[in-house]
């Protein structure tokens, strides 16, 4: 039986400016076997949210395509966050049910780890984790929170629609201003260390969101490829007794956003992976 985790982590109250994902940054890169199409992965950038989805390749095995329902999942998800016109008042569990009940109706198979962030009131942060997607919060250059995998045995992680988007672990953070949430995929989290991790996330406030996502992507497919890299993944493979050297080449998705008052006018950034990779639209 599985049972779904559920926190509120709440700081000494005072009183804060209504918040939201003012400053915004999203890339990607599909692992090399995978480029042609893209890759399998998929995000969501909203100023009420962000999210990411990691496609599972198993199901191209049986003629499918698995990017269609990371695609869908994200994009419903993030048209659930559009509905709701900034007035903060869906949650996370919310928002994955609108999109993953929108998808299901599509009767497009797959499946999908997702890990999500939505902006409650203004003041909180919603947070879903279902699977091995991550999420990190940077606080005042040190780490605020982080989500752990969900896995049911080594490299078999939760995902949809085997795990409906209740068994997630779910966190309520009260948030300020400036604090910085990135959402990836495992091909951040097994390729690079939480303490790299860290380190370019501290460079928000001087390179941009964007700029730090691109980095991380990059050292990621680096680390990824390379043979003598004692990767996280083989870190963790060796401690479940496998034999395992290298990094890990998979798509990497990273989105990284940065929470400002409501009066900062929001940058330009891809709202979804069909708009990053120029994808015609429905």
């Amino acid at each position: 039986m599985m049972f779904a985790c559920s926190r509120r982590l709440f700081s000494a109250a005072s009183v804060q400016p209504l918040l939201w994902f003012g400053r915004r940054g999203a890339f990607a890169v599909p692992h090399p076997s995978k480029a042609k199409n893209g890759g399998e992965d998929a995000f969501l950038v909203h100023t009420s949210g962000i999210g990411v989805a990691d496609g599972v390749g198993g199901y191209a095995r049986i003629g499918v395509d698995p990017a269609v329902f990371t695609r869908n999942i994200m994009r419903f998800t993030r048209q659930a966050l559009e509905k709701d016109q900034n007035r903060g008042t869906i949650s996370a569990l919310e928002a994955l049910n609108y999109g993953f009940a929108e998808t299901q109706k599509r009767g497009k198979p797959g499946g999908c780890p997702v890990s999500l962030v939505t902006l409650v009131d203004g003041r909180f942060a919603s947070v879903l984790n279902l699977g091995d997607c991550g999420t990190i919060c940077l606080r005042s250059s040190k780490l605020f929170f982080a989500t752990e995998a969900q896995q049911h045995r080594f490299n078999c992680p939760y995902q949809l629609p085997e795990d409906p988007p209740s068994a997630g672990d779910r966190t309520t953070l009260e948030v300020s201003e400036g604090d910085v949430f990135l959402c990836a995929s495992d091909g951040l989290l097994d390729n690079v260390e939480m303490s790299d991790i860290l380190r370019r996330l501290e460079n928000v406030g001087r390179e941009g969101c964007q700029r730090v996502a691109e980095t991380l992507v990059e050292e990621a497919c680096k680390n990824g490829a390379d043979e003598k890299f004692d990767s996280p993944f083989a870190k963790n493979a060796r401690a479940m007794g496998y034999r395992y050297t290298g990094g890990k080449q998979d798509d990497v998705t990273v989105v990284v956003a940065q929470l400002t008052r409501l009066d900062i006018e929001p940058n330009a950034c891809p709202g979804d992976i069909a708009e990053f990779l120029k994808l015609p639209t429905e």
